[in-house]
């Protein structure tokens, strides 16, 4: 009569091996008198029942079990890792160069991942059934680039900051200790992808970029309009028309352009400035100018500024949204009030707070020039007669007034989407490096 060997598991990883779960039990038929030997009774125990054996897992572990001339590997794990292999393993078995195995440890995807589709379907699967596993499958370069594409922009989307994203041979995030306290957060974002949340002692933290684009520009004072800006007669405590001073940065530039172009504004500077979030950025246009100090001890040189300086303090998150601190001062060197040879400075300080949702140009008022002049029309000759001339002329007073305006167009830049190819002027020999 054969002996059939039935084991009646729920599923089997590899050949002439049986996972159970904690707790859980299976049965095997046996012929009659046959040799059973179990190597860990710590791992698993056997019970005899009629024409078989029940053999139920203790531990997480592995044994070995023998009947016999057959032999089997006994893998013991936890419920959660045998309910998520239970779940994973059949989406598995329909793709393509991905392998799936389990060890008391948890479950794992090996092999080559062929389709980024593949990886996503897994996630879904493990969202849905709260399945734990790990990635460890090989990925080309064109399928690496595609992955790493798609996690950035999932990071981005769940609004947090960029992490280290290792891929290949395990997918790991790797947090420095800024970001220590979000590892929750990863592990709900990537966990289902397959992902380990690791700590980096020696990584470094990547806060979002601020580029920020300053223009300083001369304009007439009644051009305002053209720009959208109408500055209020009064400052008050609470400015509810400071939505009046933000312009749409893609018509900005251009309308200012137009204006230069027909002499109604000068641009006398444009530096473009990139500060990491929390950082601060600086910038001086003018000089310096060295003011001698002594006292009993000793004597130096101190360096006093002058002419435009920025100090810009920049908070960003992924999103785009903005805070930033911006002071700035515009000095004129002032000789009427020169003391022993040191010229005075006439300051004018802006200092404010501003949030922005998305990238906006933010104006500055600066510094108020007045121009007088005097201009005089009349009749050839008769004009210049004395006293009797003014009844054939006449004279008009004139006012040009410009103020000093200072731009600011700040938006939050990615790593992804800074330009690092180096680029020569056209005139430039490539031989001259």
């Amino acid at each position: 009569m054969a002996v059939i060997f039935a084991l009646l598991l729920s599923f089997q990883t590899q050949a002439d091996q049986i996972i159970l779960a904690i707790g859980k039990s299976d049965r095997l038929a046996i012929k009659p008198s046959s040799q059973i030997h179990l190597s860990n009774s710590r791992i698993a125990k056997i019970r005899e029942m009629g024409n078989g054996i029940i053999l139920t897992g203790k531990a997480a572990g592995n044994a070995t079990l023998r009947i016999d001339g057959n032999s089997w590997d006994v893998l013991v794990i936890q419920e959660k890792i045998y309910s998520s292999y239970g779940k994973i393993k059949p989406l598995i078995e329909s793709f393509l160069g991905l392998e799936i195995f389990v060890t008391p440890d948890g479950v794992s995807v090996q092999g080559e991942l062929l389709r980024m589709s593949d990886w996503i379907r897994m996630a879904e699967i493990a969202i849905e059934h709260k399945a734990l596993w790990s990635f460890k499958a090989k990925l080309s370069p064109d399928t690496e680039k595609i992955a790493r594409e798609y996690f950035q922009k999932l990071i981005l989307k769940s609004r947090l900051p960029q992490p280290t994203l290792v891929l290949q041979p395990e997918a790991q995030v790797l947090l420095s200790k800024d970001f220590e306290d979000l590892t929750k957060r990863f592990e709900q974002v990537l966990g289902p992808y397959g992902f380990s949340v690791e700590k980096d002692s020696k990584g470094v933290s990547l806060e979002p970029m601020i580029e920020i684009l300053v223009q300083i520009a001369e304009l007439k004072r009644n051009e305002y309009r053209s720009l959208g800006i109408d500055w209020p007669t009064q400052a008050t405590a609470t400015f509810s028309t400071a939505k009046t001073l933000t312009i749409d940065p893609a018509q900005f530039s251009a309308t200012l352009k137009a204006m230069e172009h027909r002499g109604l504004a000068k641009v006398l500077a444009s530096p473009r400035l990139i500060c990491r979030s929390g950082k601060e950025a600086n910038f001086l246009a003018g000089g310096e100018f060295p003011v001698k100090v002594k006292n009993f001890k000793t004597s130096f040189v101190e360096w006093k500024k002058h002419g435009i300086v920025l100090n810009i303090k920049p908070l960003a998150d992924v999103s785009g949204r903005m805070s930033l601190y911006i002071n700035t001062e515009v000095s004129l060197i002032d000789q009427s009030q020169a003391i022993d040879g040191v010229p005075g400075l006439l300051v004018n300080r802006v200092e404010s707070h501003i949030d922005l949702a998305s990238a906006k140009t933010v104006a500055l008022s600066g510094l108020i020039k007045q121009q007088w002049g005097k201009s005089r029309s009349g009749i050839a000759g008769l004009s210049n007669i004395p006293i009797l001339g003014q009844l054939f002329s006449s004279e008009d007073f004139l006012e040009d007034r410009t103020d000093l305006v200072i731009f600011l167009s700040p938006r939050v830049i990615l790593e992804s989407s800074i330009d690092t190819t180096f680029q020569t002027p056209k005139e430039w020999d490539k031989n001259d490096f």
